[in-house]
């Protein structure tokens, strides 16, 4: 398929859109981040122009902050950063992966970032969930003596508990 690149730019923009993540360059000199406009989206940011780093910061769940100011500080230090948080925006919180690499100058101090950010909300919901449950089964399996915790069953359509 031959496209024009106008026509994969759209293509691009509607998967990032679908997948709810975006691409980000942070300018640590004049500390202006430049965002798609999905991971403006993403922020809960303004889409279209440079926002100030500061804003961007202050979108940080509060109990998320130091986590954040620990990976960020790492990251300057040459790590790399890939990190979990939560934001707050709009009256919601939401969950955040953002991932970063930091361009350097030629005496190796970070002059840039670029990476990506995408909402996990769901995924976390997801996870919330099955930790819920798996701790339900936990306190029902603790009141259930004999609880059948595993069972085999045979090629020879025999079976077998390791409790009987």
């Amino acid at each position: 398929m031959n496209e024009t690149p106008q026509i994969s730019a759209r293509h691009g923009d509607q998967i990032n859109q679908n997948a709810h993540s975006g691409s980000w360059h942070l300018d640590l000199g004049s500390q202006l981040l430049t965002c798609s406009d999905e991971a403006c989206r993403v922020l809960g940011l303004d889409v279209g122009a440079p926002i100030a780093f500061e804003r961007f910061l202050q979108c940080i769940h509060p109990e998320d902050r130091p986590l954040f100011d620990r990976a960020w500080d790492a990251a300057m230090c040459g790590k790399s950063l890939d990190l979990q948080y939560r934001i707050v925006s709009g009256g919601q919180v939401r969950w955040i992966h953002l991932r970063a690499t930091f361009k350097g100058d030629a005496s190796g101090r970070p002059r840039a970032a670029d990476g990506t950010v995408e909402d996990i909300t769901d995924l976390k919901r997801v996870e919330q969930a099955l930790n819920s449950m798996r701790r339900q089964r936990e306190e029902l399996a603790s009141h259930v003596p004999g609880m059948l915790y595993q069972y085999r069953l045979r090629p020879d359509g025999s079976s077998d508990s390791p409790f009987h």
